[in-house]
């Protein structure tokens, strides 16, 4: 009974001691209130979603923008590494030079882009650049099956391309 106290006792000091010693924390920054990474040109945050065609054309999706108070999906976006593949935990995708992670469940516009960050210090939001950049990540997402209110898909759209990995 005693030696169970001790163990008790030495794991609530190292609790303690890893909740007191910064170093030791795994901290995520949620840019909450920063919407700048998916802000688009009419102040609203961009998505990609199926919404309007949930019903007859699930596998159909659009850019849109709505209040940057929603929520949607995320998918992140990264740049092939110099070492030529995707890191274990973005290779969901691989398209045209860029490795893709979809996170399921629905936050904050505004949370999507530190989520990303988190994820890898490369990743970005997804950024679509061209339209056989989007029909290839609709058909991925359509492929997945991954839609997580009803039959809609949406994710969080960024503004900006992720960086070329250094050199």
């Amino acid at each position: 009974m005693t030696s169970l106290k001790v163990f008790g006792g030495a794991l609530a000091l190292l609790v303690v001691f890893m909740l007191a010693d910064p170093s030791q924390q795994a901290v995520v920054s949620y840019t909450v209130g920063d919407f700048s990474s998916s802000l688009m040109p009419d102040g609203k945050c961009g998505i990609i979603t199926n919404w309007r065609n949930r019903t007859n054309f699930p596998n159909h999706f659009y850019s849109f923008t709505e209040d940057c108070a929603s929520s949607s999906q995320t998918i992140c976006e990264m740049k092939v590494p110099l070492s030529g593949s995707c890191p274990l935990n973005f290779n969901d995708l691989l398209y045209d030079g860029s490795c893709y992670k979809m996170k399921v469940g629905w936050r904050k516009h505004d949370y999507s882009n530190g989520l990303c960050r988190h994820l890898n210090p490369d990743g970005r939001l997804l950024c679509i650049s061209s339209q056989a950049e989007f029909d290839a990540v609709g058909i991925w997402i359509a492929k997945s099956g991954k839609t997580t209110c009803g039959l809609t898909a949406e994710f969080t759209q960024g503004n900006t391309e992720p960086p070329a990995p250094a050199k």
